[in-house]
């Protein structure tokens, strides 16, 4: 892919938000339809997508790497959780909450699927995937530590049944038995996963609708997006590669890492009592600046 196509799924991207935006601010996606999208997007799309690319593309070669991808993530993560830790303490707690989340927890799934797809292929949407293991485990536990205390049984409960892990373990099941599926059926599944992209555009771009342009200019929303969108990317990318880490391992990890902050950030911490505004102000300036930065880490990846 070169960069005239790179430049062309951005262009893409940034209208498919733009069509989330105008229709949340004419009145076509308020706040409920967005939560009932998000449902059907996170347990029938991006499932179908993942079932999908699984049973067309895995090998016990590209298995393979897939664990190598489990473990780096797993490293990724924590990484990212210590960095936060000392990149934001001396910021007030209803901040700090936020900012350690979303450090954590990028938009991998919403925005990183699409992306990783259309420039690394199903192989790569395979890895993203199985980086969702402990990505979920991670978002279960010690992201949503950030915000409130939590059970140990439910962030185990809630990571075992979550539409993204099942998907992983149909998907796996499906390819490793080779059992054969109607055509009607893996029609339907990749139809449903194709979807992927525009939806998840959409629904960013309806959240970042209910934000005012005036609010944006505050320089912890840049520090936080420096961090996200360059710093942690530029540190995997040369770390991995000392490592001599995969290189289809390597770009898919870095790929997520460069993702903005997770849309879900805002409602957290609209629920737990953190700084909501500045959650969703942080979601809107990295997204926006994510559309920037992305073709910097693909001609770095390329």
């Amino acid at each position: 892919m070169g960069d005239n196509i790179m430049f062309q799924l951005q262009l893409t991207m940034f209208l498919m938000l733009a069509v989330g935006f105008i229709c949340a601010k004419r009145g076509l996606l308020n706040e409920k339809g967005r939560e009932s999208i998000t449902n059907v997007f996170i347990s029938i799309m991006i499932p179908c997508s993942i079932v999908s690319s699984f049973y067309s593309s895995l090998t016990p070669k590209l298995l393979v790497r897939g664990a190598w991808m489990v473990a780096a993530y797993t490293g990724t993560l924590t990484f990212c959780w210590l960095a936060g830790k000392i990149l934001y303490r001396p910021f007030e707690t209803s901040k700090k909450q936020v900012l350690n989340y979303a450090t954590m927890i990028s938009n991998a799934q919403f925005m990183g699927f699409p992306i990783v797809e259309a420039v690394l292929g199903e192989e790569g949407l395979v890895l993203a995937a199985l980086a969702m293991i402990p990505g979920n485990i991670f978002t279960w536990t010690i992201a949503l530590a950030q915000f409130t205390k939590i059970n140990g049984k439910d962030g185990i409960k809630n990571t075992l049944t979550h539409p993204c892990f099942l998907s992983v373990v149909i998907g796996v099941f499906l390819a490793a038995l080779r059992i054969p599926l109607p055509a009607s059926l893996t029609d339907g599944i990749q139809r449903f996963g194709d979807c992927v992209m525009p939806v998840s555009m959409l629904i960013i771009g309806a959240t970042l609708s209910q934000v005012k342009l005036g609010d944006i200019f505050e320089w912890r929303l840049y520090y936080y997006s420096f961090i996200r969108l360059a710093g942690i990317p530029a540190v995997l990318y040369f770390a991995f590669t000392l490592l001599g880490l995969a290189p289809e391992v390597k770009n898919t990890i870095v790929l997520m890492a460069a993702m903005p902050a997770g849309t879900v950030t805002a409602m957290l911490a609209e629920k737990h009592g953190a700084d909501a505004s500045f959650a969703s102000r942080l979601i809107f300036v990295s997204t926006l600046l994510s559309i920037f930065t992305l073709s910097i880490i693909y001609r770095l990846l390329m």
